[in-house]
C-alpha cells in the first residue's frame, strides 16, 4: 500500500514529507519513502554487476549516494517496471500519453523532460508495489494524486477545467491508501516560489500566470480528492500556515497508527 501527499506547488508538501518520515522513524512506524522501497527492489535478484551487487550490499542510507555506480542495471530494472506497469494499467497509460500530448506539452517546451519524469516515477512506483511487505507503506512526496498538477493544471490556455479527463485519470489510478493534502493559499504559495525558486515549468511566467496555474491546480486537486473520498479513502488535510511542520506530522502520525494500524 501507498500513502500519498498533494498539494498545489509552494504548499510544503517536500517539508512535511521529510518531517512525516522524520517522526515515523522514531515512533517505528511501518513507513519508508518511495526511493528506498525502489532501493530494495534492486537488491533482489542477481542479475547486477560487481559494483551493482557491492552497492545494494549497503543499507539504504549508506547505498543511496552510491548508486549512480552502477546506473545500467538500475535502468534495464526502471525499463523493465514500466512496461509492466503499461500492460498491467493500460487504460490510465492511455490518459496519461493523451493528457502528456494535449495538456502538458502544449503548455511547456519542456514536454519531453515531463514525460521522462512521468516515466521514472511510474516505473519506481510499479517495483516498489511489486517487491514491498504488506505491512509497510510507501510514503510519496508527489504520487498519482499530483500528477494530476503535471496533466491538467499548466495548460492555462484552456479556459475550462478537463473535469472528465480528470475524473477518468482519478478512476484508473492506483489508489492509495491515505492523502496528506497539504493546504496553503496560491498567494502565499507563489510568494514562497519567488524567494525560493519557481520549479522549472513556471519560470519565465508572468506573476498572474502563475497564480493562474496555482488555482486551476487547487481546483483539480479538489476535485480528485472528492472522487477519492467518495471511495472512503482517508485524506488527512493540513493548513500550512502556522503550526510548524514537526508539530503537524505528530498529529499525522498518530493517525495513521490508529486508522491504517501501521
Amino acid at each position: 500500500m501507498h500513502i500519498e501527499f498533494a498539494g498545489i506547488p509552494g504548499a510544503g508538501k517536500t517539508t512535511h514529507y521529510r518531517s512525516l518520515l522524520a517522526v515515523a522513524k522514531r515512533k517505528g512506524l511501518g513507513l519508508q519513502a518511495l526511493d528506498q522501497a525502489v532501493y530494495e527492489a534492486h537488491r533482489i535478484g542477481d542479475d547486477r554487476s560487481a559494483i551493482g551487487r557491492m552497492v545494494y550490499r549497503l543499507p539504504f542510507r549508506v547505498g543511496r549516494h552510491l548508486v549512480d555506480l552502477a546506473p545500467t542495471q538500475s535502468n534495464k530494472k526502471l525499463v523493465a517496471a514500466f512496461r509492466r506497469f503499461v500492460l498491467q494499467h493500460r487504460e490510465l497509460s492511455s490518459i496519461i500519453s493523451h493528457a502528456q500530448c494535449k495538456h502538458a506539452a502544449r503548455a511547456s517546451d519542456m514536454g519531453l523532460l515531463v514525460f521522462l519524469w512521468l516515466f521514472e516515477f511510474l516505473a519506481k512506483y510499479q517495483l516498489a508495489a511489486e517487491t514491498t511487505e504488506s505491512a509497510l507503506a510507501t510514503l510519496f512526496d508527489e504520487g498519482f494524486l499530483q500528477r494530476i498538477v503535471t496533466l491538467f493544471a499548466y495548460d492555462i490556455g484552456t479556459t475550462q477545467t478537463p473535469i472528465a479527463e480528470l475524473r477518468q485519470y482519478t478512476e484508473c489510478m492506483p489508489k492509495p491508501r491515505a492523502v496528506i493534502m497539504v493546504n496553503a493559499d496560491p498567494e502565499i504559495c507563489e510568494r514562497r516560489m519567488a524567494e525560493r525558486g519557481y520549479p522549472f515549468r513556471l519560470q519565465g511566467r508572468s506573476r498572474e500566470d502563475r497564480l493562474q496555474v496555482l488555482r486551476r491546480a487547487s481546483e483539480c486537486i479538489e476535485l480528485a480528492i472528492a472522487d477519492l473520498e467518495e471511495k472512503s479513502i482517508q485524506v488527512i488535510r493540513i493548513d500550512n500556515t502556522n503550526e510548524t511542520a514537526k508539530d503537524v506530522m505528530q498529529g499525522v502520525v498518530e493517525r495513521l497508527m490508529s486508522d491504517l494500524r501501521l
